[in-house]
């Protein structure tokens, strides 16, 4: 079994007081980055926000609330789930 490493590449700020989150979900071992995952938005209380599959090169994308905590969770078939907490602290200038 191998374990999903979740990498987030950025917010940025939009006009409509949101921020998009990205990243890229691949295997810990450098196998490659991992298509058809399934990654999950949770407020931080646990409460559903949305949910994407991963494209051909792993990556995700959510447009968030600022200033918020919210949990992401990623899951594949044969590989362990994996869940991190992330603070959308606005630290970009406003667009």
């Amino acid at each position: 079994i191998t374990f999903i490493f979740l990498f987030i590449s950025g917010l940025f700020a939009q006009k409509n007081n949101t921020i998009t989150v990205e990243g890229y979900v691949f295997a810990e071992d450098n196998s490659g980055y991992l298509h058809g995952a399934t990654v999950t938005l949770l407020s931080a209380d646990k409460t559903f926000k949305g949910e994407v599959i991963t494209d051909n090169l792993g990556k995700f994308e959510f447009t968030v609330a600022p200033d918020e905590t919210y949990k992401l969770r990623v899951r594949k078939t044969g590989f362990n789930n994996e869940e991190i907490t992330y603070n959308c602290k606005r630290t970009m200038r406003d667009v």
